[in-house]
């Protein structure tokens, strides 16, 4: 096999690459692209790793299950129930009560609502209380009402307390969220909802 050395192919002179632009990135290229993940990191990081919108959305279910939580007990025991926002011991929680039993019955509105509610599953035991403590960084709008052995809501800012004319709206948010969670009391039927 006889190969000419006209055949042979050499080596261009000059430059190694035979294309006018080479296949990388420049450096002004890197130090923009650097500079535009770390500003979507400094804006958008915290939002993805925040817990505070969990943490909204888990305490409006809670405060929506102790409402609906005293609206049954009221129904089931046939004694008028309050759920509302207090102070216990230095912490904002939101708690539940019965109006205190005169003999037999406990339909006297002119009682205080005294007896703590208990989770069901502490029935027996006297020291346990339904209350459930409002996290730190979560707002929660002041409530305080009561359900009647029907399971119709009354407002009981002003004792012995108003049947709820319109539908009552609790609105719980998280610090620096931008948004909220609501839960809302519908009245006559005591329906409690959230959005």
């Amino acid at each position: 096999m006889d190969i000419k050395l006209s055949q042979l192919k050499s080596r261009p002179s000059g430059r190694v690459f035979t294309s006018a632009r080479s296949k990388g990135f420049t450096m002004v290229e890197l130090i923009v692209t650097i500079i535009i993940l770390g500003i979507l990191a400094v804006v958008a990081g915290p939002k993805f790793f925040s817990t505070n919108k969990f943490e909204e959305m888990g305490f409006a279910d809670v405060t929506a299950n102790a409402l609906r939580y005293g609206n049954k007990v009221a129904l089931a025991t046939g004694c008028d129930t309050r759920v509302v926002k207090t102070v216990i011991d230095s912490k904002t929680v939101i708690a539940a009560y019965q109006r205190d039993a005169s003999g037999t019955t406990c339909q006297d509105t002119a009682a205080a609502f005294t007896q703590k509610v208990k989770p069901v599953v502490y029935v027996g035991d006297d020291s346990t209380h339904l209350k459930k403590e409002v996290p730190n960084g979560i707002s929660l709008t002041d409530f305080d009402v009561y359900f009647d052995s029907k399971g119709k809501p009354y407002n009981y800012s002003s004792p012995p307390g108003s049947a709820l004319a319109s539908a009552l709206t609790i609105t719980v948010q998280a610090s620096g969220s931008g948004s909220s969670r609501s839960v809302t009391i519908e009245p006559e039927t005591g329906y409690v909802r959230q959005n």
